[in-house]
């Protein structure tokens, strides 16, 4: 078996491990003697479970890789985890009018999952959830996301028509404190020369991506929703990979610079300074999900066709300002 380690091969003679799982507590073992966590792993490039890995023997796969990592890493990896399961939930709750006591059941023991997240991220970032707010999909500012937290925790084990908007406002609010919480994690790992290689990489999709944003409405209005479905998250997951390029380079210029005026050839009356551009990118992608969950394909259809073409265009001529502000050695 060829044991990787972040890309690379390791030389290494296994003597006392039988199974998956006895080089998985050795590779562990040895990354907390650094200070260093196993961030992820996989069994011939599948995903697998601690089951498979104690039942497996060494010799009955190819490859085993491990992804180590800082604690902020670990941070990352489990915050994008947590964001992905936000999502069925808050889909679940829209949809369903009723959950059985087992659906309660593992929805509660999910909450349980995300509030330790939220208070072992706060913890390590030393932030306080009791001071700590988000904006929310309709701009309003949410309650203390430690209130959010204790409401959720009173409101889950009796899910009704009654308390139904509540339970999504405060997934709302989580999910939104998740987002902000993988952008600047990932925007913190990124060297100068990252970001200046995901803006060049950005603007030469941006072209592609915005095509395949109206081709998303197109196949609504004709009627292939599940068409416009699949193009959506393809683009969707596109820009999401892009956007932390975006944020990183913003955070990193001085309240000065943020405040530069872009020349747009819009001649709506706009905020074209790089922070405004930016901001006004982040509300409509929360206007844009706002509709989709709420199954708005109206108002879907004209966002993505008309003003997230229009924003997306006003990109190409922010990414050529920010290119000429970072240094490749910006940190």
């Amino acid at each position: 078996m060829q044991l990787i380690i972040n890309g690379e091969v390791v030389d290494v003679e296994f003597t006392n491990e039988r199974t998956l799982f006895d080089v998985y507590q050795s590779v562990e073992a040895e990354a907390l003697s650094h200070s260093r966590y196993v961030v992820d792993f996989k069994v011939d490039d599948h995903e697998v479970s601690r089951s498979f890995l104690e039942k497996t023997e060494i010799d009955a796969v190819k490859t085993f890789e491990f992804w180590i990592g800082d604690s902020q890493a670990v941070l990352l990896n489990t915050a994008r985890t947590i964001d992905q399961y936000l999502d069925q939930v808050g889909s679940t709750l829209y949809h369903e009018s009723d959950l059985s006591q087992d659906d309660l059941a593992d929805l509660k023991q999910g909450f349980d999952w995300v509030k330790q997240f939220m208070e072992s991220a706060a913890e390590m970032l030393q932030f306080s959830l009791t001071d700590a707010t988000v904006v929310l999909p309709d701009g309003t500012i949410s309650n203390a996301l430690s209130e959010v937290i204790q409401s959720t925790v009173d409101e889950i084990t009796v899910f009704s028509d009654d308390n139904r908007e509540l339970l999504l406002q405060n997934f709302r609010a989580i999910k939104a404190f998740t987002g902000r919480l993988i952008v600047r994690l990932y925007a913190d790992s990124l060297t100068g020369t990252d970001i200046q290689q995901g803006l060049s990489d950005f603007e030469t999709a941006l072209p592609v991506l915005i095509e395949k944003f109206i081709k998303v409405n197109e196949s609504y209005q004709s009627g292939k929703d599940g068409t416009g479905v699949e193009i959506l998250d393809q683009a969707m997951s596109e820009l999401n990979d892009f956007l932390p390029f975006l944020f990183a380079g913003i955070e990193r210029l001085t309240e000065e610079q943020r405040q530069i005026q872009i020349e747009l050839p819009s001649t709506e009356p706009i905020d074209t300074t790089i922070e405004g551009i930016s901001l006004s990118l982040v509300q409509l992608l929360t206007d844009l999900s706002t509709a989709l969950e709420e199954n708005d394909i109206v108002a879907a259809g004209d966002i993505l066709e008309y003003e997230l073409a229009d924003q997306l265009q006003h990109l190409k001529p922010l990414f050529q300002e920010l290119k000429k502000l970072l240094p490749n050695d910006a940190t």
